[in-house]
């Protein structure tokens, strides 16, 4: 299989996808269904230029190779019986805690300088030096966010939450996990978030907590020129893709305050590969993560020691708390629905606008060809966003009227409640935060009143009505539109609970989270998953679903994995030529190799193994210590050298026949986490090979559908037609 792709094929992915992007879309339409409106049952349509894109990827086994080169690295390996595991995956949660807590208090302090100068102004009603003293420090602090990504590392921008999920997935993203991308990340969000910029640091800090799992576990760093001597048996792709997973889960912990749902938020969304024993270890480490942040945050406010050193307020950990709880009413299920559609439908319209002015940005800075024109007009574009911010702050609190405000302090023993009550006009009752400040509204006025009036005043919703709360459903209104763009169902209910503490409303926020998934899984597909399609990052999904050309869905069992396998796929011997495998490393850019041998008694090329191309490459840098001459002797006498890879095949590699079901193919691809499937005969001859691009399903759309897509769309494998050079040379890669 083969990538369209340099020695380095990331830089070669970034500099191209930079000076061709506006390529990427040409002849779509606005309103194109498969493109940024379709549903999850349908797939993604590429264009030629991003099937060249998603070609240039690699990706990588779940599983590290099974050859007998491994088994003597295990054998080195000290036996600890998984006891590092659990410590590394504390040290993970610690330190991602710490990050947390610095970032936390960062933005707080970068806040407070902003808001405390312009509310004096405020006061002062001079409006025009607090839109100045905003407008500064917010513009100044954004440039600094910008700079420091479009200078210094262009991979930390965003919240890297694609390029997360594609990694975790099975897809090689280089250049996004590193120290480098951690520290101008966190600076960069810290600035861009301070600074009064419509983002927070939810995104960043979930992909934070990865690179800080991947960074520790792997003890080890290019850029530093070091590798530890410590955790080396955590160095293989499982162990590596678990704390990442993990890190990820206690990012959410972390910025959140809900270790529960950041463990639901890795299983759901963010992990392909899961096991009961690895959420044991994510479960610990989003405990640890969440515990190391609050108890910091507990005695600390701008980095300032304010005492109570842990003594978790509830104040300090619960981000929204609910004080208050409103009994639920059956009827409360019913404006739960509707706003759950609602939130479902925005989701989706958020999520199109979103890859629209995504994709007309890109278009725009691929026009040019100078770097700093391009860095320019980044920084241009965030600084026309901070200082239209900047001129809403000010503006728009002042553009409405005060509402009228008194607070009537009933003494009276004939009804429960006691002490003061504020209401606002004469509808009901509202309850207004210590933190809300009323920036161009006086102080109401107080007043001591009779129990009658209390009682009279009292007529929107009490008794009965007493559900029907504004606050209550702006709670099902967030939930459902954070449902409506991500899709999360079990992460999101179990994240909106820990953060309000308000098991109350449970039911009524599970039915507007499922509403709005429904509803969005009809018109588009999720922000993130929608985001990787848009960046050309090969993704399996957990389902696979087809439809014809009348949109009817297709029976997937009816198909085999012969329809969709690249056909004679290039293979080599146990013991191969330097020759020939030198020629064959310069000629494709496969990034995989079956390996036959002769079978003693039939004289057939069966099939015992997998070599990948980074495997033979490090051969050939090796040197003589491989090599053998033609009489199998050592190649310091002269004769035709050839590589003896018996050591190095990985022997567990699995295959199946032409004859397997493509459905199962698969669930049994993406379950197993492989890079590739090879697809054998009745004899054991290698006969096709399988890779993730091919199991994509605009892929096997095109096998089974050819050009002509929609005609003759339940063809057989016998009907199915072969020699598309077009689709061979697309499809042998990995």
């Amino acid at each position: 299989m083969a990538h369209r792709n340099s020695d380095n094929p990331n830089v070669q992915i970034r500099n191209r996808s930079e000076s061709t992007s506006h390529l990427a879309d040409q002849g779509t339409g606005f309103f194109q269904w498969g493109r940024d409106l379709g549903g999850t049952d349908s797939n993604h349509k590429f264009t030629e230029h991003e099937k060249d894109l998603l070609a240039q990827y690699q990706s990588a086994d779940y599983l590290p190779p099974y050859s007998c080169a491994y088994k003597e690295w295990l054998r080195q390996q000290p036996a600890r019986l998984d006891w590092d595991k659990w410590l590394m995956m504390g040290i993970i949660g610690f330190v991602v805690g710490i990050t947390g807590f610095l970032m936390h208090q960062t933005i707080g302090v970068i806040a407070d300088l902003k808001w405390d100068r312009a509310y004096e102004y405020v006061k002062e009603r001079n409006f025009g030096m607090a839109w100045v003293w905003l407008a500064l420090i917010g513009i100044g602090f954004a440039i600094i966010s910008s700079l420091l990504v479009v200078l210094f590392h262009l991979p930390a921008g965003g919240s890297g939450m694609p390029e997360l999920i594609g990694f975790l997935n099975g897809t090689l993203i280089r250049n996004v996990f590193g120290i480098k991308t951690a520290v101008i990340k966190f600076l960069s969000c810290v600035c861009a978030v301070g600074s009064g910029l419509p983002v927070g640091p939810e995104g960043p800090m979930i992909h934070l907590g990865a690179l800080i799992g991947g960074g520790l576990s792997q003890a080890k760093s290019s850029i530093l020129n070091c590798i530890l001597p410590i955790f080396g048996r955590f160095r293989n792709p499982e162990d590596e893709r678990n704390f990442i997973s993990a890190g990820a889960g206690a990012g959410v912990s972390a910025a959140f305050g809900a270790p529960v749902g950041g463990l639901l938020f890795t299983m759901e969304e963010v992990s392909s590969f899961w096991s009961l024993k690895h959420g044991w270890m994510t479960f610990f480490c989003c405990m640890t993560s969440t515990f190391t942040t609050d108890l910091f945050n507990s005695a600390f406010q701008g980095f300032r020691y304010t005492g109570d050193f842990g003594a978790f307020k509830s104040r300090k950990y619960i981000l929204f708390e609910v004080k208050k709880e409103i009994s639920l009413n059956i009827l409360a299920f019913i404006p739960s629905l509707i706003i759950g559609m609602i939130g479902g439908l925005l989701g989706a319209l958020f999520t199109f606008l979103n890859l629209k002015i995504a994709r007309s940005r890109r278009r725009l800075v691929g026009r040019f060809k100078s770097t700093w024109v391009k860095n320019l007009i980044r920084v241009s574009e965030v600084t026309l966003i901070m200082t239209l911010t900047a001129t809403m702050s000010i503006l728009l609190p002042g553009g409405f009227g005060c509402t009228p405000y008194q607070c009537q302090n009933v003494n009276t023993t004939a009804n429960v409640y006691q002490g003061p009550l504020c209401r606002r006009g004469d509808q009901y009752k509202i309850h207004t935060e210590n933190e809300v400040v009323g920036y161009t509204c006086p102080v109401g006025i107080t007043k001591n009143v009779s129990s009658q009036v209390y009682f009279t005043n009292q007529t929107y919703n009490q008794g009965y009505w007493a559900w029907m709360d504004p606050g209550a459903f702006a709670l099902v209104g967030a939930a459902s539109f954070f449902g409506g763009v991500s899709r999360l169902t079990m992460a999101l209910a179990v994240i909106m609970m820990e953060i309000t503490n308000d098991i109350q409303f449970l039911l009524l926020v599970m039915v507007a989270i499922l509403s709005a998934k429904v509803l969005g899984d009809y018109i588009t597909h999720p922000l993130y998953h929608a985001l990787l399609e848009m960046k050309c990052i090969p993704f399996l999904d957990n389902e696979l679903s087809l439809h014809d050309e009348h949109h009817n869905i297709l029976n997937l069992e009816f198909y085999t994995a012969g329809d969709v396998m690249t056909k004679k796929p290039k293979c080599v011997y146990e013991r191969e030529s330097v020759a020939k495998l030198a020629r064959l490393l310069q000629e494709t850019k496969h990034g995989g190799f079956p390996v036959i041998r002769k079978d003693a008694v039939s004289g057939r090329d069966v099939f015992v193994g997998m070599m990948s191309r980074d495997e033979l490459e490090v051969l050939l840098a090796v040197g003589d210590s491989v090599f053998e001459d033609q009489f199998g002797n050592n190649a310091h006498e002269i004769g035709i050298l050839r590589y003896n890879m018996i050591p190095y095949i990985n022997r567990s590699v699995t295959s199946i026949q032409m004859s397997f079901s493509l459905r199962r193919t698969y669930i049994l691809f993406r379950t197993m986490g492989m890079r590739h499937l090879p697809i054998v005969d009745e004899v054991n001859r290698v006969v096709g090979i399988l890779t993730r691009k091919d199991l994509m399903g605009f892929s096997i759309e095109e096998h089974i559908h050819g050009d002509d897509y929609g005609h003759d769309h339940m063809r057989t494998p016998t009907g199915k037609r072969s020699g598309d050079l077009e689709l061979n040379e697309f499809h042998r890669r990995a």
